[in-house]
């Protein structure tokens, strides 16, 4: 049996105030290759991912909802998103209050995004109870500011190392952090895309912000669970260690092995390398 690298924990709301002034300021710039898939079995795909290479954004939004109502709710997550997310980071705070502030811009970001398909939803019975997953990403220097909801996931492939930096909203999530199951169990469990969050749903969402440094040459990984429901985090590392140089062949390969095992949902993969500029 293989075992999963240890996972560094990324920095999270208890440490975000600690002081960085002795880090060295290195500067970084996303290069980004991305690919989605219907997978298998679905006649139509739900997910929905935007990217702005220029300003290191990454949104990807996995919708639910019968009638084609997750579509709406994933289309209407990126597009949001990446609109205000874009209007971030361009102030004159320290690098302290800046990190704080683009934390909380997130934050807020996601909130009203979730508000407006919760309104949108409200107003056409035809979307009633339509919903999505969230993963924002936001680069600023020599790290990334990061909003989450749901069970699409964020990682990141450091010198052979796979670390996850979300952490899933799920049923069978909280199932494992109980030690009611282990992880190889969660895999197959039938809870498993039961979510506990998710943007849309509810009027008001509990969003999770966080803060995670990078290094060069760090691959971020942005995907759906049609991804990493069929391909385990040992065999994800492989391939990235295996493509660490070809991130376009890596997207490829792992949508292929995702669709081996039974492509049974959308697949969406983001790949980005942090190039110093």
């Amino acid at each position: 049996m293989r075992a999963d690298p240890p996972v560094p924990e990324p920095d999270t709301d208890k440490d975000r105030q600690e002081d960085l002034s002795s880090m060295p300021e290195q500067h970084f710039h996303l290069r980004i290759v991305s690919e989605s898939h219907p997978g298998r079995k679905r006649p139509n795909n739900e997910d929905h991912f935007a990217v702005d290479e220029s300003r290191g954004i990454i949104v990807l939004a996995d919708g639910m909802g019968g009638h084609r109502s997750g579509e709406v709710a994933s289309e209407m997550a990126t597009r949001l998103l990446m609109n205000k997310l874009r209007l971030l980071g361009n102030t004159e705070s320290t690098e302290k209050e800046q990190r704080t502030e683009l934390l909380e811009g997130i934050r807020l970001a996601i909130s009203e995004t979730n508000q407006s398909i919760y309104q949108a939803a409200s107003d056409n019975a035809e979307y009633k109870g339509m919903g999505t997953t969230v993963v924002a990403v936001l680069l600023s220097g020599p790290r990334i500011h990061i909003g989450h909801v749901g069970d699409s996931r964020l990682y990141c492939f450091r010198q052979d190392r796979l670390s996850k930096l979300t952490r899933d909203h799920s049923l069978v999530q909280d199932l494992v952090d109980r030690g009611l199951y282990t992880e190889e169990q969660a895999r197959a469990a039938s809870v498993s895309h039961i979510l506990t969050r998710s943007v849309g749903l509810k009027a008001q969402v509990e969003i999770d912000a966080l803060t995670a440094e990078l290094q060069a040459d760090d691959l971020l990984l942005v995907c759906s669970d049609g991804l990493t429901d069929m391909v385990p985090d040992w065999q994800i590392r492989e391939i990235l260690r295996d493509h660490a140089n070809r991130p376009g062949t890596a997207v490829t390969k792992l949508i292929e092995t995702a669709n081996y095992h039974g492509g049974r949902d959308n697949i969406s993969v983001i790949l980005a390398q942090a190039c110093a500029d």
